[in-house]
């Protein structure tokens, strides 16, 4: 009885500040204001607290991770976080993910430079990123062909930078460390995005320079992440082998599968096969293999209602890590490559995921 008076007090005290949180937000609606995030971060951590002290005190949850899913899907709907406006029928041409009308570069993280490309700002300094030059291509190249012709000043000058960082090993490399990544380290999604933007370029101007730079950044690609690259495989979780291959946005060992990056990668993959480029056909080959692996592994970041970043929680035996953010992109894409592949795979794990948020 003791142990029930208890918890009815914790939760009581979590319910006051959670209520007080959200008149707050009701009060202060303002995207611009960091406090917004505080408040909205309250309110999941709040929500989370009085799930956990539930749990302790009268019940073990079947889902040991119900209580973050719970946390993480309060934080998806109060940010008011959705994955339609992504949602597209993808073609290697088009515009890239509807990025052309979503895609913005706001906020205090990003500074411009003389030629108009986006520099991000990490703990005080700016750097070029050459997954953002990438994406900031893509977005030009969406306004472009949808009649915005002074944006190709901006995709030119993307794809001449992203050109400028590439290294003799057909690498876009990070030159600034970021964790316990030294400068210099390598992605499996910068080099996926930079062939989704070089084919697009390519068919825009019929240029084969751009086609000799993509084959060296697919080369690089699909270099073992042993020997400097990006690839990688799935032996390191159960039901996986070292015969189904991964694109690793962080290349580490044991592996981390961040699942966005490697499907951001496997688009970039499926758009170079659409080129005539000295590596399509083998692109084509590695866009059947990724997906298999795909098919293999999207169970792994199901946590009952939402689903995990990557899978640091297996190969690493951490608590889950959730990017309310990546949610969506996990949905988005996996729409993308629904719409390339028709797996019924895929689609299931699209329509599932999408269910487990506000519609």
């Amino acid at each position: 009885m003791r142990n029930r008076y208890l918890y009815l007090i914790v939760a009581l005290f979590v319910a006051v500040c959670v209520s007080a949180m959200v008149v707050a937000r009701q009060h202060y609606w303002d995207w611009s204001d960091m406090a917004f995030l505080y408040r909205v971060h309250a309110i999941a951590y709040g929500t989370k607290a009085q799930c956990k002290a539930h749990q302790y005190f009268f019940e073990h949850a079947s889902n040991p991770y119900a209580c973050d899913v719970a946390a993480a899907r309060i934080e998806y709907a109060a940010m008011g976080i959705s994955y339609k406006d992504r949602i597209q029928n993808y073609t290697p041409f088009g515009d890239w993910l509807n990025c052309g009308k979503r895609c913005t570069w706001q906020g205090m993280r990003f500074h411009f430079d003389e030629d108009g490309i986006p520099i991000v700002n990490y703990d005080g300094k700016y750097y070029y990123n050459p997954v953002t030059i990438s994406m900031y291509g893509l977005a030009m190249y969406g306004r472009y062909i949808d009649g915005d012709r002074d944006a190709q000043r901006g995709l030119m000058a993307a794809v001449a930078k992203l050109i400028k960082m590439q290294d003799s090993r057909g690498a876009f490399p990070y030159e600034f460390a970021y964790g316990t990544y030294r400068s210099g380290w390598v992605s499996g999604m910068a080099q996926g995005l930079a062939l989704s933007l070089l084919a697009r370029v390519y068919h825009l101007t019929g240029d084969p320079h751009y086609l000799a730079i993509g084959d060296k950044a697919f080369d690089l690609l699909v270099t073992p992440s042993s020997n400097g690259g990006t690839l990688d495989n799935l032996s390191y979780i159960r039901g996986g082998s070292a015969n189904e291959i991964v694109f690793e946005e962080y290349p580490s060992h044991p592996p981390g599968y961040t699942l966005n990056g490697f499907m951001f990668a496997i688009l970039g993959v499926y758009d170079w096969s659409q080129v005539p480029a000295g590596n399509s056909k083998a692109a084509a080959i590695y866009f059947v293999k990724a997906v298999r692996s795909l098919q293999v592994i999207l169970p792994y970041y199901d946590l009952g209602g939402f689903t995990a970043y990557d899978l640091g929680h297996i190969t690493n035996h951490k608590k889950p890590l959730i990017g309310v953010n990546y949610h969506a992109t996990h949905v988005y894409l996996l729409h993308a490559l629904v719409c390339i592949t028709r797996d019924p795979v895929l689609r299931k794990y699209e329509q599932l995921w999408a269910s487990y948020v506000p519609q």
